[in-house]
């Protein structure tokens, strides 16, 4: 642990803490630990009346804009499913596409051979068409 003196630096007051209750339960220990405490991006100084007002403005303002980039994601997610998707990134590979390379994999073709024939990467070769074995 630091010396009672040293400050507590952040760059941003956000990244204090995650909600409003706890940057102000964060700074009330900060301040009876003796320290300082100092936010890079906004210069303030909550030793003081006008610094202690800043920071609660500014945090009640970090919590509203947090809770509406919530709710846009997921109105955003909500119009994806009513489109009929589900958020999910497409296969790269369709059920015949992953059929045929499984049929050519188990044949003896190699990942290369394979990734060249359905123009995709050998990585997703290896994770579709791999042929377990079975002892």
């Amino acid at each position: 642990m630091s010396p009672p003196g040293d400050p507590v630096v952040v760059v941003k007051l956000d990244r204090l803490s995650s909600s409003f209750k706890d940057r102000l339960e964060q700074t009330s220990r900060i301040n009876q630990a003796g320290r300082d405490f100092e936010s890079i991006t906004e210069t303030l100084d909550i030793r003081s009346p006008r610094g202690r007002l800043i920071f609660h403005v500014f945090g009640v303002i970090a919590e509203f804009e947090r809770g509406r980039i919530r709710q846009r994601t997921l109105d955003g997610h909500a119009a994806t499913r009513v489109r009929g998707r589900n958020g999910e990134r497409p296969f790269a590979l369709n059920l015949d596409q992953r059929g045929e390379g499984m049929k050519l994999r188990h044949q003896g073709s190699s990942l290369s051979e394979l990734s060249r024939l359905l123009r995709v990467n050998r990585v997703t070769i290896a994770g579709t068409c791999e042929v377990s074995t079975v002892v």
